[in-house]
């Protein structure tokens, strides 16, 4: 009887068989709750542009007359500090509201 579960995935070492859904879950699991936002940062808030080189993936920045306009990969606690910056976020009811 093979283990089972959320966090199981078999393979086989000898023929390498389920490698590729190994490496599927672990991608899923180092990826979770990472979310791609394109930001539009106003000049007075630039400070923020700092705390995003470090801490997230910054795919573009382009500098434009009414702010930085910047497109990043960000974890969920980085989501929370920029989430104010991302055009037309509106922020999503719990079920209880």
């Amino acid at each position: 009887i093979l283990p089972h579960g959320d966090d199981v995935v078999c393979i086989s070492a000898k023929s390498g068989e389920g490698t590729d859904r190994l490496l599927s879950r672990i991608s899923q699991l180092l990826d979770r709750g990472r979310k791609q936002v394109r930001l539009m940062i106003p000049y007075s808030a630039a400070g923020i542009i700092d705390s995003l080189n470090r801490e997230a993936q910054v795919l573009s920045t382009e500098y434009t007359d009414t702010g930085i306009e910047l497109e990043a990969i960000v974890q969920p606690e980085m989501f929370g500090r920029v989430k104010a910056y991302i055009p037309g976020y509106v922020e999503p009811k719990e079920d209880w509201e």
